[in-house]
């Protein structure tokens, strides 16, 4: 795979926009996800959305170095360079947790306009519409995040804010009596959030200067979106505490409750993207046609999907944030045992083979 970004201000944003748009899923958009990791430390959890994006920044930057020395064709190129002796263990899993993953945004399409259409017809549009997004290549996954990835911050940020400055009667005091638990919670978030990243900033491999501030700038508005999520929910109550999807309950209160649908949907569009792309790329290697390969991925991801999107995330979210905690370290040793080319002249890196 080749180097997609150069160098200047557009790669930067076009990278920003595509590390954003695999974190900006269903559960971050529909502020569930936030609730469950942040919202334990209450009004602290500012303290702990900045410790997050200090993780992400530098997990992102790990995973755009290891991919830089990989040059990985798919997922499997990854797993074979992080785990020479066993790369099909980490292949099943990998492959396994993108399909699932693919699965739950799959059905949580479904869930949103189960009160409105009794039969699934969001899951099978978000299929629709993935498969002519992912088919024009990373490419294509670049330009659709630069158009919904602001779109989603916008709402956001127009949802929180006008919560925020109308914070309901009995707002929320949440108690951090489990704090060294809740502090546990930071690296599962990051490790969950970067296990979808991960197959997606290993192939884009920008430049230098392109990896750091993108890295650094989607960490900064991941952090500023922590912060801001998690205190509208605090102000909106305990009604907006146990909701199941709090960002459309504080919409409501705005009269924009079908305008929380497409911000939630927008969400997971980005994330099936980041989910199917890394699918598709492995799958390639086994079925040689371009169209027939991202339909079977695509069509596997459905079948998942007929679970139900909350059996499938109640399950899979704590399991893949533990192992994408294990994924970092790995990746983590296999620089620490390649960086001796590190230190070589350039020109010299191709005549060297590091055991």
């Amino acid at each position: 795979m080749r180097r997609i970004f150069g160098s200047g201000v557009f790669p930067v944003i076009n990278t920003t926009m595509l590390i954003l748009g695999t974190v900006i899923g269903a559960g971050f958009a529909s502020g569930k996800e936030l609730v469950l990791f942040f919202a334990g430390f209450g009004w602290y959890a500012c303290f702990a959305a900045v410790l997050a994006g200090a993780l992400f920044f530098a997990v992102i930057m790990l995973f755009f170095r290891a991919g830089e020395k990989i040059r990985a064709q798919s997922i499997h190129d990854v797993t074979l360079a992080l785990c020479p002796r066993a790369p099909a263990v980490l292949d099943i899993f990998l492959l396994f947790n993108y399909t699932v993953l693919l699965g739950s945004m799959f059905g949580g399409s479904d869930a949103l306009t189960a009160d409105y259409v009794g039969f699934p017809f969001a899951g099978i549009l978000t299929l629709v519409l993935t498969f002519v997004v992912v088919y024009f290549g990373i490419k294509g996954v670049s330009k659709i995040n630069n158009v919904l990835v602001p779109v989603i911050m916008l709402l956001l940020v127009a949802v929180c804010v006008f919560n925020i400055a109308r914070p309901s009667a009995g707002n929320t005091a949440v108690s951090i009596d489990g704090l060294i638990l809740n502090i546990l919670n930071i690296p599962v978030y990051v490790g969950m959030n970067m296990m979808l990243a991960s197959g997606v900033l290993f192939g884009i491999r920008p430049d230098r200067k392109t990896a750091f501030l993108s890295a650094l700038i989607s960490s900064v508005i991941i952090t500023l979106f922590i912060i801001l999520i998690v205190a509208a929910v605090l102000a909106g109550g305990y009604g907006v505490l146990l909701a199941e999807m709090p960002i459309i309950v504080l919409s409501r209160r705005m009269n924009i409750g079908v305008l929380s649908l497409v911000i939630i949907w927008l969400g997971i569009f980005t994330s099936v993207i980041a989910a199917a792309y890394t699918l598709h790329a492995s799958a390639k290697q086994i079925i040689r046609n371009k169209a027939l390969s991202l339909l079977v991925v695509l069509i596997l991801g459905y079948i998942v999907s007929r679970q139900g999107f909350r059996a499938i995330v109640e399950i899979y979210y704590p399991i893949s944030g533990i192992v994408g905690i294990a994924f970092v370290f790995i990746t983590a040793n296999y620089l620490r045992k390649n960086k001796a080319a590190d230190i070589m002249p350039r020109g010299m890196r191709v005549k060297i083979k590091v055991k």
